[in-house]
């Protein structure tokens, strides 16, 4: 059964452990690694949208990246989004495929997206081989 091997209950996380607080709160982000669906990384909002605009900046793609950050990001604690929530928050087919192009979506599979950090593929690869 569940449990420690003394037969006493793990206790559960939590509800209001600090990083549900946090995110609940919109401080922090979790975001998806792409190492495997639990992979995922925790990163304060305000780095996360730094970063974001950062890897956009002075390209076309800056008006749509500071929109998906308001209306999706900051918005809600959401690891991943689905293609008809993406279009109820405003964001067509052509507008996930540069947001995903722009490094802040990865495929999750047909019609759903994880969040994701530019450049974070680049990071994890460096990670791995250390």
């Amino acid at each position: 059964g569940a449990g420690s091997p003394r037969g006493r209950p793990e206790p559960a996380l939590s509800p209001r452990s600090p990083q549900n607080r946090l995110r609940d709160e919109g401080r922090v982000r979790l975001l998806h690694l792409g190492l495997g669906a639990d992979a995922l990384g925790v990163v304060s909002l305000e780095l996360y949208r730094e970063k974001a605009l950062a890897a956009v900046a002075g390209t076309p793609r800056e008006g749509l990246v500071r929109r998906f950050l308001d209306a999706a990001v900051a918005a809600s604690p959401e690891l991943s989004f689905e293609q008809g929530r993406m279009r109820e928050l405003g964001f067509e087919d052509r507008d996930v495929t540069q947001l995903v192009a722009a490094g802040l979506l990865t495929v999750r599979d047909a019609g759903s997206w994880w969040l994701a950090v530019p450049g974070v593929g680049r990071f994890v690869r460096a990670l791995l081989r250390g």
